[in-house]
């Protein structure tokens, strides 16, 4: 709240105007003769800005957001580390990070969205739900598996209250638990390492893997030429920057 915001344009030289987020008033308005200024009052929510020259009103084709800082803390699983991680919500990032934090983001004021934790292509993403009740969250393997879940198309909203219904459907089902990182299954964790061990060695394997696919690329002329073969097969994580 507080903001100044700017709206350029022509035809701004018969003033007085009014401007509306969402139908809140705007605290304070100045008119020049190519754009508008206009303050953020209190209480303003996210939605259409109208301006209104007194007869005639004018829709502004973008729905302004109003954001809110909240802290994000990384808890990521067991051998990965958060160096160089970035977080992204919408188009608001934060910087490469050294520690699990917590790190302050803005996010939407009143209506739900997702938070991310990427680094580079070869790394995994992980992220978790924010709603507007949300001053905090902790992105780790629980709140990632809850967050792949919510982005499904048949899933995905923007609802604070059909997100809340969501999430508390979600609520303590067997699959969110990262079993892996529970004392509990150390026996049974090293039992099916021992097998996998006992059939290839996964560090040359996965060597191997990223060797064939760089080779693949190359043979297609390389990265940048090889983002542009092919339909893409889902929407780009933040921070993605294909063609």
């Amino acid at each position: 709240m507080g903001t100044v915001v700017t709206l350029t344009g022509s035809g701004f030289d018969s003033p007085p105007y009014t401007v509306t987020v969402d139908g809140h008033a705007a605290a304070s308005v100045s008119t020049f003769a190519d754009s508008i200024d206009f303050t953020i009052a209190v209480g303003t929510t996210s939605g259409k800005v109208v301006v209104s020259d007194g007869s005639n009103d004018f829709e502004v084709g973008l729905s302004f957001e109003v954001k809110r800082t909240i802290d994000v803390t990384l808890n990521l699983p067991s051998g990965v580390s958060v160096l160089n991680y970035e977080l992204a919500s919408g188009t608001n990032f934060v910087d490469p990070v050294s520690g699990s934090g917590p790190h302050s983001i803005t996010v939407p004021l009143d209506f739900s969205g997702i938070v991310w934790a990427f680094r580079s292509e070869e790394d995994p993403v992980y992220m978790a739900v924010v709603t507007s009740n949300d001053n905090a969250v902790t992105i780790d393997a629980t709140s990632t598996a809850e967050g792949l879940a919510f982005i499904s198309p048949l899933l995905g909203t923007r609802n604070d209250t059909k997100t809340s219904e969501i999430m508390g459907l979600m609520d303590g089902l067997s699959e969110l638990n990262d079993l892996a990182a529970d004392p509990g299954h150390a026996d049974v964790l090293a039992a099916y390492e021992a097998l996998l061990r006992a059939r290839l060695d996964p560090e040359t394997v996965d060597r191997q893997a990223k060797a064939d696919q760089a080779a693949l690329i190359e043979r297609h002329g390389g990265r940048e030429k090889a983002k542009l073969v092919g339909a893409p097969g889902a929407t780009p994580v933040p921070g993605y920057e294909g063609a």
